[in-house]
């Protein structure tokens, strides 16, 4: 009899367990520090490969049409893919204007938690050096022309996409 009684409240405890411990950690919360992880090594190696070239050419920057296979040598192992790995579904993209010089991560259909973790990783990027905007201002967008602010998941933007998001990274120097 103690053996069945004992039966019943491990049952019970394991039952209980599963009702309310299970749904602590879901799918959302993985690809949300995923992606702030995935965004935050890129950022730094790109940054990291951007300087090095930087000071490697005389302070030259790479050019927009081939700043991968320019910089590519002077990332962490030297290959800028692995460095540099973009979230499902979105790019990395470099353009530079006049004294500027950026990288943006675009992408359409971003999911509700990708978006969450670029916000996540965004807030911890120095500086006031990134931000979140409908679109990379290499695509046409300006920042200085006042483009909408896209920082959270509920704010409402004027593409035509409302999935569409770019995180845009200003680079130093």
């Amino acid at each position: 009899m103690f053996f069945v009684i004992s039966g019943i409240i491990a049952i019970a405890l394991f039952a209980t367990f599963m009702a309310y411990g299970s749904g602590h950690i879901t799918t959302d919360a993985l690809i949300r520090r995923q992606t702030h992880h995935t965004v935050q090594g890129a950022v730094g190696g790109i940054s990291a490969a951007f300087q090095a070239y930087r000071l490697a050419n005389g302070g030259a920057r790479p050019t927009q049409a081939g700043w991968r296979t320019e910089i590519a040598d002077y990332s962490p192992g030297r290959s800028l893919e692995s460095s540099a790995k973009a979230p499902p579904g979105m790019t990395w993209s470099y353009a530079v204007a006049s004294s500027k010089s950026w990288i943006c991560l675009s992408g359409t259909n971003v999911s509700k938690a990708i978006l969450e973790g670029l916000v996540s990783s965004m807030a911890s990027l120095s500086g006031g050096s990134a931000r979140i905007a409908e679109a990379c201002p290499a695509d046409g967008a300006s920042r200085a022309t006042g483009e909408s602010d896209c920082s959270s998941p509920e704010a409402v933007c004027t593409t035509t996409s409302p999935a569409s998001r770019a995180i845009v990274v200003y680079l130093q120097g």
